[in-house]
């Protein structure tokens, strides 16, 4: 079933539509749709042979395209339909779980929820300013009747007009409590990501447009991210007339493609999360666990540190850190961290198995006072400074602020009141700190979208239901890939932001596609194909690498970093020889440049001038004493050049300073050609046993090198001999 739908997609990206409906009618016969289908499936067959027939009749028709769009539509929506109405049957997913369960229960609808919640916040606010209080169990209760809404919204499709009407309602009216609306754009979202639905897509529109004010700027914001989480979802698909003219009248508003620029590097840094909480959890996380006996000893060494900052002041505890290779990588994420990137994923993600987080509604839910976990732990000993803490963080996710909320909340009285004592001690000031959002230029427009998008980040990463969803952040985010945003990214400034990003952070795949789009409004053209090449070359794209870089070398004949490139690329393709041109170039300014040298020397003896090669080796080897990767070239190259008296005493230096595999299989060459067998046997065999060695990557080895054997004069059946004794 679910291949037959795959290939309908094909074919209406591919524009076949007659082979799309044929399809259809497939689909409908392996799932036993009724006669609806067939009769809306024979609709758009005929509006489809009409369209077509006017076409190649040569009668002009201005609303053509729209028909076509129209017809497009339907065939994927109605696909859809079918599939879904197939899986509902038996699918067991929360998604098709909540479809059966409002089969069950027609009478619940979104119109019927909405009202009574509506309702049940007047009274709420009626009762607060006649100073009466909220019992727990009917704030528990209106809490289950805003998941179930949530839900409601989520699977409708497509939706009603009564439906329609009363989401829209709710999010205009001002009984409609902040937080319920910012909850509900997450519903919409989802569904529409589920199953595209336009009138979802709509209404979020308006959400964004009518809340463009500073007051409400968070509503705004969150349902601006939701439209572009569809637009990214739905990239390479039609979405429908009154969705494109809407998408248009949106591009139209003076903060649009503001929003859209700072929205989209948001995204784009959800790219490097991954890394972050890898070098978190493989590095950072176990070095500092390695260094906590030093820790305690120095802390035991020098009595009690009153002031914990003051731990960074001393230079023990700096050398400490900096022999660890802690350092850096703390000062890589701190740099990460003011550029925007979320390094708190990897601490909350640990937080994220208490039964709250079972309920995947509740990962949408936005932090506010009215929640029954925030009432609750304010009820509790020091809670209210506990709560207050928490509200005032503007720059934790709501779904991390939960996650502290629930560990603060499970830990004793007495131990949550002296973790406020060290925050008081501390002087932190709730008010200042809550505050801190209304004085951005902005308005909180980019804390708002960045928090949110940390908190979708969260859900399809780490909910354990995780894999019933479709991720939007499983293909990095790349704006230049979504069609209906390319009138934002049409110039030479934005484009460049995001082809730094991505060539700056590693996806050098999408940095390339980036500065192809950018090269023709680019003033300097050298410096973009200088990155294309690096990119490629990254990529193992050796030869398109070389292409650019000569692009590049024409444009600026005289950089010597592209020269540097060009000749690294002839000698991966194999031309050492154009490559010591190059070489030759750069050394004339730079004669005792020790890297052009060594690269030089390699050049010169994959070119066969072995004697050259040596002298040059030699070179590095007296300018740069300490240097240890100068021995294997020399050892190397004596040999080939029959000084086996210098290629033994330079690999016995190696031999002692931690040989490889590769190592020991030299040695092994190096004493059959002075006759040694048994001490060849010897080495041959404990590259074998090294880590990274092997027999299929000896005999591999022994192919490879046979060449140079016969040239020291070691006979075939001498070789074949050692080979037959090892393996």
């Amino acid at each position: 079933m679910m291949d037959v739908k795959s290939r309908i997609d094909r074919c209406l990206q591919a524009r076949r539509i007659s082979e799309a409906l044929n399809l259809l009618v497939t689909l409908a016969a392996m799932t036993a749709s009724d006669w609806r289908v067939t009769d809306e499936i024979e609709r758009l067959r005929s509006a489809y042979e009409y369209m077509s027939r006017y076409a190649l009749d040569g009668i002009e028709d201005p609303e053509r395209e729209n028909v076509y769009l129209g017809i497009v539509k339907g065939i994927r929506t109605l696909a859809d339909r079918i599939v879904r109405q197939a899986k509902a049957k038996d699918a067991s997913t929360i998604y098709f779980d909540a479809v059966r369960y409002s089969q069950l229960h027609p009478e619940v609808t979104i119109a019927s929820i909405s009202a009574h919640l509506m309702d049940d916040a007047r009274q709420s606010a009626l009762s607060m300013f006649t100073g009466g209080t909220t019992n727990m169990d009917d704030m528990r209760e209106r809490e289950r009747e805003a998941a179930d809404l949530f839900k409601l919204i989520w699977i409708s499709y497509p939706l009603k007009q009564e439906d329609i009407t009363a989401i829209r309602s709710m999010m205009e009216s001002d009984s409609t409590p902040r937080y319920l609306k910012l909850y509900l754009v997450s519903a919409l979202m989802l569904g529409c990501m589920e199953y595209y639905d336009e009138h979802k897509l709509l209404i979020l529109a308006d959400i964004y447009s009518d809340n463009a004010d500073a007051a409400a700027a968070e509503l705004s914001m969150r349902a601006f991210v939701a439209i572009l989480m569809i637009l990214w979802t739905y990239r390479t698909e039609s979405l429908g007339k009154s969705a494109d003219d809407r998408l248009a009248a949106l591009a139209d508003m003076p903060s649009w493609h503001r929003d859209v620029r700072m929205t989209a590097l948001l995204l784009l840094r959800t790219r490097d999360t991954e890394k972050i909480t890898k070098t978190m959890a493989e590095e950072v996380i176990p070095t500092m666990l390695k260094l906590r006996p030093d820790i305690y000893r120095k802390l035991n060494d020098e009595g009690a540190v009153d002031d914990p900052a003051s731990l960074g002041e001393n230079p023990e505890w700096e050398e400490l850190l900096e022999r660890s290779g802690l350092s850096d990588k703390l000062k890589k994420l701190s740099e990460m961290q003011e550029e925007g990137s979320d390094v708190m994923m990897a601490t909350f993600s640990h937080l994220k198995s208490f039964p709250f987080f079972s309920d995947m509604t509740n990962w949408f839910m936005p932090f506010h006072d009215d929640h029954s976990a925030m009432v609750q732990i304010r009820r509790s000993a020091g809670g209210d400074a506990v709560a207050d803490m928490i509200a005032a963080s503007d720059f934790i996710c709501s779904s991390d602020k939960f996650s502290m909320l629930l560990s603060i909340g499970s830990i004793p009285d007495s131990q949550r009141q002296m973790m406020m004592r060290q925050f008081e001690a501390q002087n932190i000031d709730m008010a200042e700190m809550r505050s801190g959002v209304m004085l951005r230029e902005d308005g909180g427009r980019e804390l708002y979208a960045t928090n949110y998008i940390r908190d979708l980040y969260r859900f399809f990463k780490l909910f354990r239901r995780k894999g019933e969803f479709k991720d939007p952040f499983a293909e990095g985010f790349n704006p230049v890939d979504v069609p209906r945003l390319a009138d934002t990214f049409d110039d030479a400034d934005n484009l460049s932001l995001i082809a730094e990003f991505l060539f700056r952070h590693g996806y050098w795949k999408d940095a390339v596609k980036v500065f192809e789009t950018l090269l023709p409004m680019a003033e300097n053209k050298a410096s973009i194909y200088q990155k294309m090449g690096y990119s490629e070359q990254k990529l193992g794209n050796h030869d398109a690498a070389l292409r650019l870089y000569e692009q590049a070398e024409m444009l600026d004949s005289s950089n010597k970093w592209t020269w540097r490139r060009i000749a690294a690329c002839h000698r991966v393709l194999g031309n050492p020889v154009k490559a010591l041109q190059y070489y030759d170039r750069l050394l004339a300014d730079d004669v005792d440049n020790l890297s052009l040298t060594l690269q030089k020397a390699n050049a010169l003896a994959e070119s066969g001038r072995n004697s050259e090669a040596l002298k040059l080796y030699f070179k590095v080897e007296f300018l740069d004493t300490e240097s240890r990767k100068i021995l294997r070239p020399i050892a190397w190259i004596s040999f080939l050049t029959g000084d086996y008296e210098t290629s033994r005493r330079y690999y016995d230096k190696v031999l002692a300073d931690g040989p490889l595999p590769t190592d020991m299989i030299n040695i092994g060459h190096l004493e059959m050609a002075t006759h040694h067998y048994h001490e060849a046997v010897d080495m041959y065999k404990r590259a074998i046993e090294m880590p990274g060695g092997g027999k299929s990557a000896f005999v591999k080895a022994m192919q490879e090198d046979l060449k140079y054997l016969r040239a020291a004069g070691v006979d075939d059946l001498m070789t074949g001999i050692v080979i037959d004794r090892l393996i």
